[in-house]
């Protein structure tokens, strides 16, 4: 394992859908624990660690290969620092022996003070935590050093927060109308997040653009005379919580006209007011992370046979979505983003 690293998770990358998707090829390794730490969500809103003689810290053990690392670099070193840590291994897989190893984690050492989590945090942190406890992390340390700031009732508290200026969303009863463009056009995606969800049909956004961000996922821009097309799906209050834990993470909840120009069942056509997830903060074109190259391809299979035009694609995904091998229903040729 010389040329690949060993991480330690102790905040939401213990949830292993999130982990897969900022690092497809990570491999659990096991779980170990951190002496002379003490975790907290800290005044960002999120999760960290801080020196404390008489604490521990649990978490998931990664072999990460080095493009992986390197990704993880860039979601976690915008705020904190990579630590070399010595971790006491408890449960081992594979090539990792059970001893006393050195490995690395990530440290905020500017926000060390005691907050609250952020919505869209807690969901995610608690969906970890049910992984971790799987891969045999002790439930009672989440019962003692964890649920004071992850309750396990977070699903009755208040939702994502919407940003500012903009007007509430349509609503069907108690339901939400949600507008999605990227990988959530990949029905069976869809499903297993939200399994409540009615689809509802295709709808259009006039004045935005499709892209790809540095992030590595698909985004949207204000950008005339573009248009984006997507799928427009019925959500429960309990589905909509759910999304914001997938979603929150690197994007705000805003809402905005759009039309629903192919109604499905007994929908009726028209303009509505959308539920729409946009990054906000990165906005210029990247390149797809890998794992989401697959999905995405899902998402144009299952949009082309609803009806989202072909031309669309071809003109706005497919610059940064190559088709997978044997996959003919495109002949743009693949361009690198700019």
């Amino acid at each position: 394992m010389a040329e690949k690293g060993v991480y330690f998770a102790y905040d939401s990358n213990m949830w292993f859908d999130q982990m897969h998707r900022r690092c497809s090829d990570a491999k659990v390794l096991g779980v170990g624990k951190l002496h002379g730490w003490k975790w907290i969500v800290s005044n960002s809103g999120y999760a960290n660690i801080i020196p404390s003689p008489h604490d521990v810290v649990h978490g998931v053990l990664y072999e990460l290969e080095a493009h992986d690392e390197a990704g993880l670099d860039y979601w976690e070193g915008q705020k904190s620092t990579k630590t070399e840590v010595q971790v006491d291994v408890m449960k081992y897989k594979d090539s990792l022996s059970q001893d006393l190893v050195t490995i690395f984690t990530y440290v905020d050492a500017n926000n060390v003070q005691e907050g609250t989590s952020k919505e869209e945090h807690t969901g995610r942190m608690s969906k970890a935590i049910a992984d971790a406890i799987r891969e045999g992390i002790p439930a009672g340390y989440f019962d003692i050093h964890i649920r004071k700031f992850i309750p396990e009732n977070w699903k009755q508290q208040q939702t994502l927060g919407t940003s500012k200026d903009q007007p509430g969303p349509a609503t069907l009863g108690n339901n939400t109308v949600y507008f999605g463009y990227g990988s959530n056009i990949w029905l069976d995606q869809m499903k297993r997040r939200c399994p409540n969800n009615k689809f509802m049909g295709v709808g259009k956004l006039d004045k935005w653009k499709w892209i790809i961000n540095t992030r590595g996922y698909a985004n949207i821009i204000p950008a005339v005379p573009d248009l984006v097309y997507g799928f427009v799906f019925e959500l429960t209050p309990e589905d909509e919580k759910e999304l914001d834990t997938y979603e929150g993470s690197g994007y705000q909840k805003e809402y905005h006209s759009i039309d629903l120009v192919e109604a499905k069942d007994t929908y009726s056509a028209g303009t509505r007011t959308a539920l729409i997830y946009i990054d906000t903060e990165r906005l210029k074109e990247g390149i797809s992370k890998k794992e989401y190259v697959y999905r995405i391809n899902m998402a144009i299979k299952d949009g082309l046979e609803q009806g989202i035009p072909k031309d669309y694609i071809d003109r706005y995904l497919r610059p940064f979505i190559p088709p997978l091998p044997g996959d003919n229903s495109s002949t743009t040729p693949v361009l690198a983003p700019k």
